[in-house]
């Protein structure tokens, strides 16, 4: 899981740099996280990691982090999270 930060225009997008306070750039955190197994997990012949089957959960700029891992914990439920040997979910 990780938050990365997106521009956005913001509502004085047009208006000249050298006037203050203006809001020409809005930034949002987006939220994504990568889903894999880790038997999917493989090493190139130069050592370089590689993943041979992912699934990415993104969400919109400004969601709830408890929304966010609820759309998270449903994909790695639906990927077989639940059913590893060993689980304690």
């Amino acid at each position: 899981m990780d938050g990365w930060m997106a521009r956005e225009r913001g509502p004085d997008w047009g208006v000249s740099r050298r006037r203050p306070r203006t809001e020409r750039v809005v930034w949002h955190e987006i939220k994504s996280a990568v889903i894999y197994r880790l038997d999917q997990a493989v090493k190139t012949a130069g050592g370089r990691g590689l993943l041979l089957e992912k699934y990415v959960v993104a969400t919109a700029p400004q969601t709830d982090p408890v929304d966010f891992g609820a759309a998270v914990h449903a994909e790695a439920s639906r990927r077989g999270l639940g059913r590893a040997r060993g689980c304690m979910w």
